[in-house]
């Protein structure tokens, strides 16, 4: 079994998942496995992740759900029932692993923890130009200008400080690049499927990680993910899931996520996994019950 479990979620544009997938072929770490979240892309994704599995340097599971709108968190719930790692690291097709981010991810890795790390946005000219010899060399690498390494090390600095203090909704943590211990996820019942339609599914995570406890790491100074441009989600602008994110009285676990709970006090996998045979409990206190939120 490997250590860690990479999420891409990816809907309708193979050439970035391609992209993505070369990335993680020249990564420092190894010990890795990839799970393609995909939310109802059509056939030539399919045909991307078969042509790439059938020479991938490391396992490629794909998991598809029918295309109903935006569901990401229903998806990436579903990549986490079918991931095996201890540590879960979760982006988006749409990105370019700088070569040392799996490695960085696995040196923050600890039980009942979870890690962010941060993005570089690649501008429209040199994303349309971005080819797989590129990604091989990592030569993306060099739209890190100084003022970006700069403007990274100012946030990691805010969100240590945030840590200390207890901010709430922070630190800050986006869904192209985070790690989680499985047992973590497993024990706030995964994504809340709640969230239907663009954003906030995982500052909603991050949130009930830190209400429950857990333990974050910032590495938002050195672990980097490189951002194809693409068009803004037409979604981003209506903000639909924001009345629900800005709830009172969120709870650490979900009601909707990994399993559909009607009860209000559920017993949390008592054998750690889930149901699954893949791991075992390796932290008790990560599997004791946890109040669902809201509705």
């Amino acid at each position: 079994m490997h250590a860690i479990d990479v999420v891409l979620s990816t809907y309708n544009w193979p050439r970035a998942l391609e992209l993505s997938l070369l990335s993680l072929t020249v990564q420092t770490h190894r010990d890795f496995g990839v799970i393609i979240a995909d939310d109802g892309s059509a056939g030539e994704t399919r045909e991307v992740v078969e042509r790439f599995r059938s020479r991938a340097p490391f396992p490629v599971t794909h998991v598809w759900q029918e295309d109903r709108g935006f569901r990401k968190s229903r998806i990436l719930n579903e990549a986490v029932r079918r991931s095996v790692a201890d540590q879960l690291v979760f982006s988006d097709g749409d990105c370019l692993f700088g070569p040392d981010t799996l490695e960085q991810h696995a040196q923050a890795y600890q039980p009942g923890g979870f890690a962010m790390g941060g993005y570089v946005r690649l501008d429209p000219e040199y994303s349309s130009g971005v080819m797989p010899d590129h990604v091989l060399a990592a030569s993306f690498q060099e739209q890190m200008g100084p003022e970006r390494r700069r403007q990274l090390r100012r946030i990691h600095w805010k969100n240590r400080l945030h840590v200390l203090v207890r901010t709430r909704r922070r630190p800050k943590m986006m869904g192209l690049n985070f790690s989680v211990d499985r047992e973590a996820i497993l024990a706030l019942n995964g994504f809340d499927e709640n969230y239907v339609g663009w954003g906030q599914e995982d500052s909603d995570l991050r949130n009930r990680l830190m209400l429950a406890g857990f333990t974050p790491t910032c590495l938002w100074h050195k672990a980097w993910v490189y951002h194809l441009h693409h068009a803004p989600n037409p979604e981003k602008r209506y903000r639909r899931n924001l009345a629900y994110y800005r709830r009172k009285n969120v709870r650490p676990r979900c009601r909707h996520g990994l399993v559909n709970e009607t009860a209000e006090l559920v017993p949390l996998l008592a054998n750690g996994n889930n149901g699954h045979d893949s791991n075992t409990s390796r932290n008790g206190a990560l599997v004791d019950a946890f109040r669902v939120s809201g509705p």
